[in-house]
């Protein structure tokens, strides 16, 4: 299937509501999704964000019995709001 022929990707299903948010990211971090988008990988910029965060989440799930104890912040970054 040709790129412009794919489906859309919504993890939670097509009819499901979204919810705008904000983040705020590297260059270096966009500039890697833009390159990913200019070469056909994603959408757009919301598109491989929303499969991150999917991601993110299946994986967390999956591992949740010891990544969900640590105590020592390491998954915050001295600038997180």
């Amino acid at each position: 299937m040709a790129t412009s022929e794919r489906k859309p990707v919504f993890p939670d299903g097509e009819d499901t509501r979204r919810h705008r948010i904000t983040t705020r990211i590297s260059a270096d971090h966009l500039d890697e999704i833009d390159d990913r988008v200019e070469a056909g990988e994603f959408r757009n910029r919301s598109h491989a964000i929303r499969l991150a965060v999917a991601d993110l989440l299946d994986a967390s799930e999956a591992n949740s019995a010891t990544d969900c104890t640590d105590d020592d912040n390491s998954g915050t970054t001295p600038n997180d709001d």
